[in-house]
């Protein structure tokens, strides 16, 4: 008894004293909290303590100082509308993704309608999209006509449904050509330092991701998506340090833009002449390897036969699901690309041709062409013909705009003034293909634009 009434004295007495430290610890706030160091003994030691001085009693376990943590603040309305934004951009990102993954010839024109229906609103998500389509035709190089096409179409979307950003598809666009080309450009580094199995697939990776690349940027040239200029700077940097991979790029790249640059028309024909002096030089000198040497040589003999193969080659190209079929048991194939745009009342390829050499003979046939356009692409041809014009020499230029105006008053105002406004907002990537376009602008195009009692056009 005396035992249990020692042991409940002594067991009582810490009881006591913590509840005053709680007492006293209650009136302070949670961030003022310290829990001091305690040593935890056993009572049964304790108790043998009380008989044995000497002896030192038994440690179970000994607490830490520690401050209690701060309670966690609610959100602010910002913070919690900036989380709701990441979420946002994160699910448009992986609807882009997710539709990518799932194209094809077959499905281009269902998925690429998705793709434009996906949330696609701001600069932020055209840049994912834009890497992800560079990401995808740098491995899969037979779809890269397939890509290229579907940047057509999303540049035809946002010319209609502009950015809320100050740039344009096209210069987004632009802007991914040139961190991709940059990368890709150096060899990677440290390859010595691997087995010479991983150097080989890295090298291999190298290549592929470097071919695929300019292979898109010259389908991209091709199709007008860049201006000329990009394409000869990048030949330049191209020839400038002539390697195996540098050279084999040079010969894909102007494969892949030869058939629709390699024209009179096209604003930088003599550079792209003198491109080709260089490459003849370097074929004429066995300065390179053989295989480079050869490539570069079939690209020289396509281009003396006006773009067009003299012999068939079996060549990794995109083909529809009826294609591979027809392959697997054994029938012919058409070697020509399939391009799946959207689908188009009118020859839209054919009538800018026709009508454009008519503009440039003064000819009035432009305006029983014009008639033919619906009115749902009146505008796209308002933007692309003026472009046109503007390149043309300063006398063709003259007759051509005269001519120009009178086939847009055939057309309802309205959408003249809005090809005319998406004519200004694409100005600058114009301009780096005609430097004099602020001129033109001001002293030719303002004036005619005033005739015909347009609004007033912003050039920047």
């Amino acid at each position: 008894r005396q035992l249990e009434s020692d042991t409940s004295s002594i067991s009582s007495e810490p009881e006591k004293e913590v509840d005053d430290e709680l007492d006293a610890s209650s009136t302070m706030s949670m961030d003022e909290v310290e829990f001091e160091e305690k040593t935890i003994y056993s009572v049964h030691e304790l108790l043998q303590c009380r008989s044995k001085l000497h002896q030192e009693p038994w440690i179970i376990y000994q607490t830490q100082k520690v401050k209690a943590p701060k309670p966690e603040e609610s959100p602010s309305p910002t913070a919690r509308s900036s989380r709701r934004t990441a979420s946002g951009n994160e699910s448009i990102a992986r609807s882009i993704k997710s539709i990518l993954n799932k194209l094809t010839l077959e499905k281009f024109q269902a998925l690429s309608q998705q793709l434009l229906s996906c949330g696609i609103s701001t600069a932020q998500h055209v840049e994912v999209l834009i890497r992800e389509i560079f990401d995808k035709a740098t491995t899969q190089h037979h779809f890269i006509d397939m890509y290229a096409d579907l940047c057509v179409v999303l540049h035809e979307h946002f010319v209609s449904q502009p950015l809320d950003c100050e740039k344009s598809f096209k210069r987004l666009l632009l802007e991914e050509c040139q961190c991709c080309f940059e990368r890709l450009l150096a060899p990677p580094v440290d390859l010595e330092d691997l087995a010479v199995e991983e150097k080989q697939n890295a090298a291999r990776r190298y290549k592929t991701s470097m071919l695929g690349n300019i292979k898109l940027v010259g389908s991209l040239l091709a199709r007008g998506m860049l201006a000329s200029k990009v394409g000869i700077a990048i030949l330049e940097e191209l020839l400038s340090n002539a390697t195996n991979e540098t050279l084999e790029s040079t010969a894909a790249l102007l494969t892949a833009m030869g058939s629709a640059c390699d024209r009179p028309s096209w604003p930088q024909k003599v550079a792209l002449d003198g491109i080709f002096k260089r490459v003849a030089g370097l074929v004429a000198g066995k300065s390179c390897q053989p295989r480079e040497r050869f490539l570069l040589k079939d690209l020289l003999e396509l281009r003396a036969n006006g773009w067009e193969e003299k012999r068939p080659k079996a060549l990794e190209r995109q083909m529809t699901l009826a294609q591979v079929a027809k392959l697997a048991n054994g029938q012919k194939v058409e070697p020509k690309a399939m391009r799946c745009l959207q689908p188009a009342v009118f020859d839209q390829d054919r009538f800018r041709q026709q009508v454009l050499g008519l503009l440039k003979e003064a000819d009035a046939s432009a305006l029983e062409l014009a008639q033919s356009v619906p009115a749902t692409a009146q505008r796209a041809q308002v933007c692309h013909l003026l472009g046109a014009v503007v390149e043309l020499p300063t006398e063709q230029r003259q007759k051509a705009l005269q001519s120009f105006l009178k086939l847009a008053e055939a057309w309802p105002r309205a959408a003249v003034a809005e090809g005319l406004q998406d004519f200004a907002l694409g100005a600058e990537d114009l301009a780096t293909d005609v430097p004099l376009l602020p001129r033109i602008f001001q002293q030719e195009l303002r004036p005619s634009f005033a005739q015909l009692g347009l609004p007033e056009v912003n050039f920047a």
